[in-house]
C-alpha cells in the first residue's frame, strides 16, 4: 500500500504550502520523500519542515532526556543517525528545485509551549521555495 503523500501525487493533488512537522527523521527514504513534498507543492507554493538537527545537543535532549530519562517518547521512537541537518534538508531539495529560504530554531519553555529562536542545535524549521 502506498503512502498517503505518495497516493495524492499519483491523483495529482498540488497544494500552495505542504507541511512536514517532525516526519522526515522517521522515514526509509529522506531524500525520496522530499521529492514527494516537492511534487505535492504547486508552482509558486513552499514547503515547511519542522524536524530535529543531528547534534550532540538533539541526542542529549531527544534520545537520553525526552525518550530514556522523562519518557516524553518511547524509548526507542528516534535514531539519531536519522536526523537531518539543516544542510542536508537543503541538498535533498536542490533536485526538485526548492531552496531553504528560512531557517529558524524551536526550544520549547518550561509550560510546555514551543517558541523560534536562533538556536537551531536541537529543533527546526525550515521554509523552503522554489528556485527563482
Amino acid at each position: 500500500m502506498a503512502d498517503l503523500a505518495e497516493t495524492l501525487v499519483a491523483q495529482g493533488q498540488r497544494f500552495d504550502v505542504v507541511v512536514s512537522s517532525e516526519v522526515i527523521e522517521h522515514v526509509k527514504n529522506p531524500d525520496r520523500f522530499c521529492d514527494t513534498l516537492a511534487a505535492l507543492t504547486r508552482p509558486g507554493g513552499a514547503i515547511a519542515v519542522t524536524t530535529l538537527n543531528r547534534t550532540p545537543a538533539s541526542y542529549a535532549l531527544a534520545i537520553v532526556a525526552a525518550e530514556k530519562l522523562l519518557g516524553m517518547a518511547p524509548d526507542g521512537t528516534h535514531d539519531w543517525r536519522k536526523f537531518v541537518t539543516p544542510e542536508e534538508l537543503h541538498m535533498m531539495f536542490r533536485p526538485s528545485g526548492y531552496c531553504l529560504s528560512q531557517l529558524a530554531g524551536m526550544t520549547m519553555d518550561l509550560r510546555g509551549a514551543w517558541q523560534l529562536t536562533s538556536n537551531v542545535d536541537v529543533n527546526y524549521a525550515a521554509f523552503l521555495t522554489a528556485d527563482a
